[in-house]
C-alpha cells in the first residue's frame, strides 16, 4: 500500500493536513501537491470542518521544492510546472475556510515555504 503523502485528521472543528515525506523533508513533489489537493477538496466539503491546519510529519515543515525530480527538464516544462504550481498555491489563497500554518523551526531558507505562509491566514 503506497502511505499518502498527506495526511487528513479531524478534531472537532479542526481539520490537520500533516505533510508526510519527512524522509525527503517534506519536500514539494507534484504527487505531494495531488495528495494536498485531495485533502482540500475533501476538508473543504466537509460542512463540520471549520478551520485547517497544515503541519508536517519530522524534523522540518519543507525545504522547498524537490528539484532533484526536474533537473531533465526543458525551459517550457520548466514554466508549465511553474504555472501550475503558482495555481495551487492560489488555491491556498482564496480557500474558503481559514489555513493556519504550524511550522517547525527548520524550513527552506526562503522562496517555497514563504510562498505557502503567504497564502495561509495564520502563522
Amino acid at each position: 500500500m503506497i502511505e499518502k503523502l498527506v495526511l487528513v485528521e479531524r478534531n472537532g472543528k479542526v481539520a490537520y493536513l500533516t505533510l508526510n515525506r519527512p524522509d525527503k523533508l517534506n519536500a514539494l513533489s507534484n504527487e505531494l501537491f495531488n495528495d494536498l489537493d485531495a485533502a482540500l477538496d475533501e476538508v473543504e466539503n466537509d460542512q463540520n470542518v471549520s478551520v485547517i491546519i497544515i503541519k508536517a510529519k519530522g524534523k522540518a515543515f519543507s525545504v522547498g521544492y524537490d528539484v532533484g525530480k526536474y533537473t531533465n527538464q526543458t525551459t517550457l516544462e520548466d514554466r508549465d510546472k511553474l504555472e501550475e504550481y503558482t495555481l495551487r498555491w492560489l488555491r491556498l489563497w482564496d480557500f474558503p475556510k481559514p489555513i493556519i500554518a504550524q511550522v517547525q523551526v527548520r524550513t527552506c531558507r526562503r522562496n517555497t515555504i514563504v510562498g505557502l505562509l503567504r497564502y495561509c491566514n495564520h502563522r
